[in-house]
């Protein structure tokens, strides 16, 4: 029975990725020319990879990870996204923060050391958008923040689906979809995937 049970959730989960309308997502890039994806190795941005890679006629893609350096098993993480890249045909780059890290304002720090890494190996590659895969759990966690920070009801907004650094778009396609639907991805597609203990750290927001 438990079989059987676990059966019918995997090919829920197949279904489920069969039926995603990959041109309704990956509208805003149908004229890229080129697209870097930031890829943390976690189950977002994986399962980002995964439906880029199935999308047809897709424009010229990269991806790139960026080695913060603040936790032992980082390069490690890293290294796993390589091997991931390298198995689905994907070129791949790991960008590494270099220098002394901040004591304070690690988050914001290190988010704007990434943006600026990921956006110089985007101009590097030719390629005019930047992909994140921040999802509909994030964006309501964005406009938590932002009340907690004192933002009026009236002056509150979440990501937008895209904006722009210079020549650059920053595009965010899986806005409209949970993080529960791209861990489903991931498991239909075997693809493996880390958990940030970044998360669970209570120095991080």
């Amino acid at each position: 029975c438990d079989q059987n049970i676990s059966s019918a959730r995997i090919c829920a989960r197949q279904m489920f990725v069969t039926n995603i309308d990959l041109a309704q997502i990956f509208a805003p890039l149908k004229e890229a020319r080129g697209i870097v994806l930031a890829l943390s190795g976690g189950p977002d941005s994986v399962a980002a990879l995964a439906l880029l890679n199935k999308w047809p006629d897709h424009p010229p893609l990269y991806a790139a990870t960026f080695d913060h350096g603040l936790r032992p098993q980082s390069r490690a993480e890293a290294e796993n996204c390589a091997t991931l890249c390298a198995k689905l045909g994907i070129e791949h780059q790991i960008l590494t923060w270099e220098g002394v890290k901040p004591a304070t304002r690690i988050q914001e720090e290190a988010r704007a050391a990434r943006y600026a890494a990921l956006l110089d190996y985007a101009r590097r590659k030719e390629a005019d958008h930047l992909v994140t895969a921040h999802h509909a759990d994030d964006q309501v966690e964005t406009i938590l923040f932002r009340m907690i920070r004192g933002s009026s009801i009236g002056g509150l907004a979440g990501m937008k689906a895209t904006s722009s650094r210079g020549k650059i778009n920053i595009t965010r396609p899986l806005l409209s979809m949970r993080k529960s639907e791209l861990i489903a991805i991931c498991d239909a597609q075997g693809l493996p995937y880390i958990r940030d203990p970044s998360n669970e750290d209570p120095r991080f927001a």
